[in-house]
């Protein structure tokens, strides 16, 4: 897999940040302890007030929407991309992280 895309897709209240059938199953076959969801919705000022506090989104997005939070296991992923639906364009990516010894 080169990438793990994540859809974006923008509502009238707010993003829906979702992955596909074929990714949740390459994530389960990677990580066999993950719990990938089908979406996770965020509203506009939900998005805003968390990234007035605590920084970019989508940081903390990937690992709740791919079900895994250990760094050695998100270290198996490789890179991530969130994509905009309506223009197909990337709008953020997650570089691969280096896997800790």
């Amino acid at each position: 897999m080169d990438a793990i895309r994540i859809r974006v897709s923008k509502q009238m209240d707010g993003y829906t940040f979702s992955i596909g059938p074929s990714i949740r199953d390459a994530i389960k076959s990677l990580i066999p302890e993950a719990y990938p969801a089908s979406s996770i919705f965020v509203g506009y000022d939900v998005r805003t007030d968390f990234e007035n506090y605590l920084g970019k989104l989508e940081n903390y997005i990937y690992p709740a929407l791919l079900g895994v939070d250990d760094e050695n296991q998100l270290s198996k992923l490789g890179k991530i991309e969130f994509i905009d639906t309506q223009t197909g364009v990337i709008i953020y990516k997650i570089p691969p992280r280096v896997k800790e010894i």
